[in-house]
C-alpha cells in the first residue's frame, strides 16, 4: 500500500516532482516559481522581479499556512565528525595547517557561463601568492583540469583538492578558510552555510532568480548594465553573443579588493 502524508511540499515543481508526489496526500502545496516573471526578465529583459525573495525564503513559502517564516539567518550546514577528521587529515597530509586560514578557489560550475574564466583565477591566485596566501583549490574531479592551469601559474603555496574530497569533506575544509571565492554553484551556498565569507562571481544570472548568498557575509561581484544580462536563470553551455562580457570583464583585482573587505570585516567582529 502507497504511503500517505498530511502534507507534501514540493520545491521543484516539474514533471518528474508531479510524478512523485501523486497520491501521497490530499494537501500538496508547491512552490512559486514566476516562472512567467523570469521569462520576461530573460528573453525580454522586463524586470517585474525586484521584490521576489530569495529561494530559500521561497520555498518556505510554500508552508506559510502552517506558520513557517523566514528567520533571517543564513542557511546551515553541520558537516559530520568523521567528514572533519577526514578533510583534515588530508590536509595535513598535503602539508596544510587546518589552523592557518587560507584563501578557497572553488573554481567550477556547472554550466560555462556561470564559471569565472581560468585565466582570471590565474591571475587572482597570482595576486595572492605574492602576498603570501596559501591557497586551497576547490571542486570535483571535473574542476581538475582547471586546477592544473592555475598550479602551473601558481607552483607552490596552492594545494589542489579537485575530486579529492566528499561534498562533506569540502564543506568541512572551508572552515579552514578566511575567505572562500566561488562562482555561483553550490559551492558558493555550501560556504554560506558553514559560516565562510564568501566572494561569489555572477555572470549570466543576476540576483531576482533568488541564490545570490543569503543572509551570510558576502560580497557579489558583477558587471552591471549589460544590456544582454540576464540571458539565463540556469546557466548556458556558451555566451549567445561570444562576448562572455558579464564574467570576462571582471578582472582579479575586483575581487581581490573583495576579498580585503571581508577580511577586513572580519577581523573588526573579532
Amino acid at each position: 500500500m502507497a504511503e500517505r502524508y498530511d502534507a507534501v511540499f514540493d520545491l521543484h515543481n516539474n514533471f518528474r516532482s508531479r510524478v512523485l508526489r501523486n497520491g501521497l496526500s490530499n494537501r500538496v502545496h508547491v512552490i512559486h516559481k514566476r516562472s512567467f516573471r523570469r521569462l520576461l526578465l530573460t528573453r525580454l529583459h522586463i524586470n517585474t522581479m525586484r521584490n521576489v525573495p530569495p529561494v530559500p525564503e521561497r520555498y518556505i513559502e510554500t508552508a506559510r499556512r502552517y506558520g513557517l517564516r523566514p528567520d533571517g539567518a543564513p542557511p546551515v550546514l553541520h558537516p559530520s565528525d568523521t567528514a572533519r577528521e577526514n578533510a583534515r587529515r588530508i590536509l595535513v597530509e598535503r602539508d596544510v595547517d587546518p589552523d592557518s586560514p587560507g584563501i578557497g578557489l572553488c573554481v567550477g560550475a556547472k554550466h560555462f557561463t556561470k564559471r569565472w574564466p581560468v585565466e582570471r583565477f590565474e591571475e587572482l591566485a597570482e595576486q595572492l601568492h605574492v602576498r603570501g596566501a596559501h591557497l586551497l583549490l576547490l571542486g570535483g574531479a571535473e574542476d581538475r583540469n582547471t586546477a592544473a592551469a592555475i598550479l602551473r601559474r601558481v607552483p607552490d603555496r596552492i594545494v589542489d583538492l579537485t575530486g579529492a574530497l566528499s561534498l562533506m569533506e569540502t564543506a568541512a575544509a572551508m572552515t579552514s578558510c578566511a575567505v572562500v571565492v566561488a562562482n555561483d554553484s553550490g559551492l558558493m551556498h555550501m560556504a554560506t552555510a558553514v559560516g565562510t565569507p564568501v566572494v561569489a562571481l555572477f555572470g549570466s544570472t543576476v540576483r531576482e532568480f533568488g541564490f545570490f548568498p543569503s543572509h551570510a557575509p558576502a560580497e557579489v561581484i558583477e558587471i552591471s548594465g549589460l544590456s544582454c544580462r540576464p540571458c539565463t536563470h540556469i546557466g548556458r553551455a556558451a555566451c549567445p553573443r561570444g562576448h562572455f562580457s558579464c564574467l570576462r570583464d571582471i578582472p582579479a583585482t575586483r575581487v581581490l579588493d573583495a576579498i580585503d573587505r571581508l577580511r577586513a570585516r572580519a577581523d573588526g567582529s573579532s
